[in-house]
């Protein structure tokens, strides 16, 4: 639960203000589509505690029984591996008045929405056939960042009526998500059922998405990571020298309904470095999590025993692991400071706590990096900012050593 704390704050964010797109939920009949992912679970949870019959999509077992067990109000299972269209049927012949879309098919989520209702989604633009009368709403990034509030010099106040969609007074909106609506055409039949919804959205909200920045993205431990934190909301940024291989790691995202983006950078070159992360914060309006996990095939390089290493050996994986380190966090901590919250996670092997003799080039920059690591959480203490070294002790991927 700990380890997920940083992510409540956008995350809880986000669901709020998706739900208050949709309009009044008490009584309604509402659809979480993406409920296991961290905004989809508080979703349910704020439906819920807004007089909304809740229905959310998950995969029978550990995700049916998770949501399940997320508020004490009954919610409906939607098996979403199987026909979505006639399990939301079921249980609304009609449609459903209201969905937030977070995962799964936009297509189909709009047809089970009623004539009327609403649908919100982070992920595309909802679109309805002509004969149909729906409100809808599409978070979208906007590439000019709205400033932090605490910044001094920097800001404008808050877009009014934001306070009321649930973000903290004070708070610093990270990016500006501007959301696009169709308004319904004023020639429709107005016999058609009275919306509880009202007709006009207002003009703008904003909507705080987190994001994240992978420091070595590649397609084992990279990827990985960037399911996981995509699946929870998170805009991911990939950085790595390869474009070819970015560009498939973002199609694959993309695919999966994750926003994601390539910021091609050799983590050696420390202004091509710096460049990368300014590009991916100002692409996605900021950088919440810098994770570092740069890892060179163990064929391109060279292994040295302690006994036979020399200065210029370890020199190199100084460089590729530690300097770059200190080249990311340069880049993205003042903004953090600036918005007192952040997290900065840096991955390498278990050698740097237990160190292996075949490893001996290596091992002394990976227990730099974690020292380092470990020394600067303790200096941003009580900043809001957190920073942690994972040692992983199993190799990731293929071109591990024998």
């Amino acid at each position: 639960m700990a380890r997920d704390a940083g992510a409540l704050g956008p995350a809880g964010t986000a669901a709020f203000d998706g739900l208050a797109l949709l309009g009044p939920l008490e009584g309604s009949t509402a659809l979480i589509s993406g409920a296991t992912g961290g905004v989809g679970a508080i979703a349910v949870r704020l439906a819920a505690a807004r007089g909304a019959r809740v229905s959310a999509t998950a995969e029978p077992g550990s995700e049916s029984d998770f949501v399940s067990t997320l508020t004490d109000a009954e919610v409906t299972v939607i098996d979403y591996t199987h026909d979505v269209t006639a399990q939301v049927r079921a249980i609304a012949p009609d449609g459903v008045d209201a969905v937030l879309h977070l995962a799964g098919d936009a297509a189909e989520l709009t047809a089970v929405t009623r004539d009327g209702g609403a649908i919100a989604s982070a992920l595309t633009v909802p679109d309805a056939s002509e004969d149909r009368e729906l409100h809808t709403a599409t978070i979208q990034s906007n590439p000019t960042p709205t400033p932090c509030p605490r910044s001094p010099g920097r800001s404008p106040p808050a877009p009014q009526g934001v306070g009321e969609l649930g973000v903290r007074p004070g708070a610093c909106p990270r990016g500006n998500r501007r959301v696009r609506r169709r308004r319904p055409r004023q020639d429709r039949d107005h016999r058609r059922p009275t919306s509880p919804y009202p007709r006009r959205f207002p003009h703008e909200r904003t909507i705080t998405m987190p994001s994240i920045a992978i420091v070595g993205a590649g397609p084992g431990m990279g990827l990985a990571i960037a399911r996981t934190f995509g699946s929870r909301g998170y805009d991911v940024a990939l950085i790595a020298r390869n474009r070819a291989k970015l560009d498939d790691l973002v199609g694959r995202l993309t695919a999966e309904g994750i926003t994601a983006a390539a910021f091609p950078a050799d983590v050696r070159d420390h202004d091509a470095l710096t460049q990368a992360l300014k590009d991916a914060a100002t692409r996605f309006g900021g950088i919440d999590v810098l994770e570092h996990s740069p890892a060179p095939s163990i064929d391109s390089v060279g292994l040295t025993s302690p006994s036979q290493t020399s200065a210029s050996d370890v020199q190199g994986w100084i460089d590729f692991l530690l300097c770059s380190a200190i080249t990311a966090t340069q880049a993205v901590l003042p903004a953090m400071r600036e918005a007192g919250a952040g997290t900065l996670l840096f991955t390498n092997g278990a050698g740097s706590v237990d160190p292996i003799p075949m490893l001996g080039n290596v091992n002394p920059a990976q227990a730099a990096l974690r020292n380092w690591a470990l020394n600067l959480h303790k200096e941003l203490a009580g900043t809001g900012i957190q920073a942690a070294h994972v040692a992983i002790g199993v190799w990731v991927g293929a071109g591990g050593p024998p």
